[in-house]
């Protein structure tokens, strides 16, 4: 068989996706190897195939006498095929790890590096200038999240490195901007991370995650009017309060305002996680409960996440979530919406599984649709 985690990741690429990385292979600034050309001619031929391990043509034998049809063919030994898919492989990660990077760093990431050249060469007007570029881009970003601290922060510490160089010990060298917004930066993910382990300690079972120091100064210092309370804190702290003690309804609707009142404010990302956690919330208050109320409640929750794009990551459900909004709507009677449901999301549209048929079978025949 070829190179089998080469075709799984070639498998799950879509056809965007493997236009760009054809488009990626052909670059000699990527691929200037001296067997370019084959790694091209290989991938066409896998894509061609849609990189079925199963298919006849794409069976190692077969994929070695096209492009060594000189050399002889031995099953269990490596050979010059294997460098060459492990070629391509190498390839394909380089081509993922560039598509992260564009998307996730973005123009102010652009401005950091050629500032990080002006210091280098003491070009100090040219160097003002991108910093003033970025402080603008800082300044029309609506977010105010986990990120946006973490960019600001970078690019206070870069200030901070070419005031380095000419430290005259006249002032804090923009120490006191890296520090708060790092301290902000490392709040926020603080109690991200504590409300996602208290949500996962329902779950798995865990035991009780004990206050470290760290996280009761973050909890002392987000307070209201606090030197690190900020929107996204706020949600944290009262999503945190609420997955830790028993919910109320009052809670929930106070809750509910504040996502709606600090969406703008968070990178969607961020709010579907925050939403999740909600989402959460009212589902143990049916578990506890068990009245129609909080059924009613919970479902009328996830029919408008849904309709708003809050289930879905990188384009699928999860598919414990596609098993909840089954569930749900065949216990209040929704047959029509589930059938629906299951018609508009096949198996495809199914994520963090690798059985995302038997999955959608399996909610079809529950519902017997």
């Amino acid at each position: 068989m070829l190179n089998r985690k080469l075709l799984e990741v070639l498998s799950h690429l879509t056809t965007s996706e493997r236009k760009r990385l054809r488009l990626f292979l052909t670059s000699p600034y990527f691929n200037n190897g001296s067997h370019a050309a084959d790694i091209v001619h290989l991938y066409d031929l896998i894509i061609r195939h849609d990189a079925n391990e199963e298919h006849p043509a794409l069976s190692k034998e077969s994929v070695f006498r096209m492009f060594f049809p000189d050399k002889q063919f031995r099953e269990k030994t490596k050979g010059p095929l294997d460098a060459l898919t492990s070629e391509l492989f190498r390839l394909v990660r380089g081509f993922l790890s560039q598509t992260d990077l564009e998307r996730e760093n973005g123009e102010l990431h652009q401005h950091l590096s050629l500032a990080r050249f002006y210091r280098k060469f003491a070009y100090e007007e040219r160097f003002w200038q991108t910093m003033q570029t970025m402080r603008n881009i800082q300044l029309d970003t609506p977010l105010r999240d986990a990120r946006y601290f973490y960019d600001q922060f970078r690019v206070e510490e870069e200030e901070l490195s070419f005031r380095g160089l000419y430290n005259s010990f006249e002032d804090d060298v923009n120490l006191n901007e890296v520090h708060k917004n790092l301290d902000i930066y490392y709040s926020i993910l603080k109690l991200e991370f504590t409300c996602i382990l208290e949500h996962q300690r329902h779950g798995a079972q865990l035991d009780k995650y004990p206050p470290t120091p760290l996280l009761k100064a973050v909890l002392q210092l987000s307070e209201e009017g606090a030197p690190l309370d900020t929107p996204v804190n706020r949600i944290y702290r009262l999503a945190l309060k609420l997955i830790q003690s028993p919910e109320t309804e009052e809670s929930l609707e106070t809750l509910e305002y504040m996502l709606r009142q600090y969406e703008p404010l968070i990178s969607i990302e961020k709010f579907k996680d925050l939403r999740t956690f909600h989402r959460f919330l009212w589902g143990q208050r049916y578990l506890k409960s068990g009245d129609n109320f909080s059924l009613h409640q919970t479902f009328g929750i996830y029919r408008e996440h849904l309709a708003k794009g809050y289930f879905y990551f990188d384009g699928l459900i999860p598919h414990s979530a596609f098993r909840n909004l089954v569930m749900s709507a065949l216990i209040l009677g929704e047959f029509a919406w589930a059938k629906n449901f299951l018609d508009t999301h096949p198996p495809e549209r199914i994520g963090s599984t690798r059985y995302p048929v038997e999955i959608h079978s399996l909610s079809s025949c529950t519902g017997l649709f």
